[in-house]
């Protein structure tokens, strides 16, 4: 999420844009931003990512590009 804020604080966007997994954000000069939650131990214990959700952001970014 600290990559989320630095790029709107960057590009003064709406704040109405918020960090989720999955998320495709198209910033001012066509980046594409996509949020993800990092693979951390944490995050995969709690169940918040996993191989599936991983692997199919892959597949929707693949596809995306």
């Amino acid at each position: 999420m600290l990559v989320y804020n630095f790029t709107k604080k960057h590009y003064k966007i709406d704040s109405n844009i918020k960090f989720g997994h999955s998320k495709f954000f198209k910033l001012p000069n066509n980046i594409l931003l996509v949020g993800s939650y990092h693979p951390s131990p944490r995050n995969v214990n709690t169940g918040r990512i996993d191989i599936n959700k991983m692997t199919n952001l892959f597949i929707k970014v693949k596809n995306t590009i």
